[in-house]
């Protein structure tokens, strides 16, 4: 029996069908169509709320809340990659969330092969100075910082094939060509999306805001939205997020399409 796991950050309940029914926010017809081939969880509780130590608890089976809350991994904890690859698995990880290497997280710990895709949430990667950032909202309104550096990030990027979910859920692919048949392996797939920087092709956000004109917080700060959106800004940083969930959608089925072409439907497990 082989595993994958997708884990997609910040994924709200309220933006899948498969949980909400009529009263979703966003268009995901490849996760609801997952859903109705799989088992569905809808009692569910985190034992750790946010990126860091959410992963440390999926990765240890140890809580990690109130004792860990943003800090590095502990080495000495014995990790899920870790116990599978002594089973003679090979595992596989490949992700975009840039907190597994930037903040020493040791969350790569155990894998046998190891893909970063580069770019995400403000990491230090393309650093160049004659590149011209144009904030899409007033500094005050975002987390100007950061934004700059995601922005200089995702200055290459041309096509949707470029953008980040496009290219963790290609390399997943790829590894996936590489080694379906190999007889057991753990492929952890680590997508940040639909996590802000909310910046999906324009055609996305049509589905759900068009003809919109003004500041897109695409990066917002934290706090109570009326200090520092108008209720039509926040309506469409709502927007935003939808359409980012949809563009996801797309990329995981595209994944799922290839476990079935590649026939893994029978000897896998999909979570």
């Amino acid at each position: 029996m082989n595993l994958i796991v997708v884990m997609m950050d910040t994924l709200r309940i309220d933006h899948v069908g498969a949980y909400v029914g009529d009263r979703v926010r966003a268009k995901s017809p490849n996760i609801d169509w997952f859903a109705e081939q799989s088992l569905l969880f809808e009692n569910a509780y985190v034992g750790s709320f946010p990126t860091l130590p959410c992963r440390r608890d999926l990765f240890t089976g140890r809580w990690g809340h109130p004792f860990n809350t943003w800090s590095e991994m502990e080495q000495d904890l014995p990790t899920m990659a870790e116990a599978f690859r002594k089973a003679g698995y090979a595992t596989g990880l490949v992700y975009d969330t840039p907190m597994f290497m930037t903040q020493g997280a040791f969350l790569d710990r155990g894998f046998g092969s190891i893909e970063w895709i580069r770019g995400q949430g403000g990491e230090p990667w393309i650093a160049d100075d004659r590149i011209e950032i144009e904030l899409p909202a007033a500094e005050h309104k975002v987390k100007a910082e950061g934004l700059r550096r995601y922005l200089a990030n995702q200055s290459r990027r041309r096509f949707e094939s470029d953008y980040l979910v496009a290219r963790t859920m290609t390399e997943a692919i790829h590894w996936l060509e590489r080694n379906y048949t190999r007889d057991r392996f753990v492929l952890w797939i680590d997508s940040w999306d639909p996590h802000e920087p909310w910046d999906p092709p324009q055609y996305y956000v049509d589905q759900y805001n068009p003809g919109y004109v003004g500041d897109e917080a695409i990066y917002p700060c934290y706090g109570e939205w009326e200090h520092f959106l108008t209720p039509e800004e926040h309506h469409h940083v709502k927007a935003l997020y939808a359409a980012e969930v949809t563009m996801v959608d797309r990329w995981l089925g595209h994944l799922l399409d290839t476990v079935g072409l590649l026939g893994l439907e029978s000897n896998t497990m999909v979570v």
